[in-house]
């Protein structure tokens, strides 16, 4: 069974900023993400880890692709940083894959479907 995890600081602090869309094409990896989110906080790396109750040593391995972005890090990790960049990099790669998935899917399709009539 999974930890539940709680984060009550996080109604005590304002909600993160959404990032500037030129600035989340700019990030090239959840490596980039992290790190101006980091940078551009007024917390540090140790302080965003307490904050979301890991090791400073977590946070680096997910900054280094050791180790993924948990589902549960991704709101407390907005939260402390300030900044929803993280949030919105993930979402927008999401989309893309979706919409990779989807023209993939038509491409198969149209395949099959040119085959089809070629042999009729």
């Amino acid at each position: 069974m999974a930890k539940q995890r709680a984060f009550p600081w996080i109604a005590e602090v304002p909600k993160p900023v959404d990032a500037e869309l030129h600035h989340i094409g700019m990030c090239k990896s959840i490596s980039d993400a992290i790190s101006v989110s980091l940078k551009t906080s007024r917390a540090s790396a140790k302080e965003v880890a307490a904050y979301m109750g890991v090791s400073a040593a977590t946070i680096s391995q997910v900054k280094k692709g050791v180790r993924p972005v948990l589902d549960w890090m991704v709101t407390p990790f907005c939260y402390a940083t300030g900044t929803n960049l993280l949030r919105q990099f993930i979402d927008l790669h999401q989309a893309l894959l979706v919409v990779k998935q989807n023209k993939c899917d038509r491409e198969r399709v149209d395949a099959i479907v040119y085959t089809m009539r070629r042999a009729a």
